[in-house]
């Protein structure tokens, strides 16, 4: 992993878990999560782009659509997969 995508990776987790979703989790059980998210997240957004870019050809408007729904699909699992899962608080 490049070191600037790394400080980017950083930077979003603790600014997820700080200001986004106001977690105090502990960050030894949540990083891993966040990792495993942000994976997950990927491969998703990976397979929306292959099966939109088959579906829709190879037309360049038609390449920038597939990207755009596949980036609003990564927004949505991560942040989902963040918010029920990552930085979820303990239920008392």
């Amino acid at each position: 992993m490049p070191p600037v995508y790394a400080v980017g990776v950083l930077f979003s987790y603790f600014s997820s878990r700080y200001f986004i979703f106001r977690q105090t989790v502990s960050a030894r059980s949540s990083i891993p999560k966040y990792v495993l998210a942000l994976a997950v997240a990927f491969a998703v957004n990976q397979a929306v782009l292959l099966g939109m870019s088959k579906m829709l050809g190879p037309a360049p408007a038609m390449r920038f659509l597939a990207q755009v729904v596949a980036m609003g699909t990564y927004t949505v699992v991560n942040f989902t997969l963040c918010r029920v899962w990552v930085f979820r608080a303990a239920r008392p």
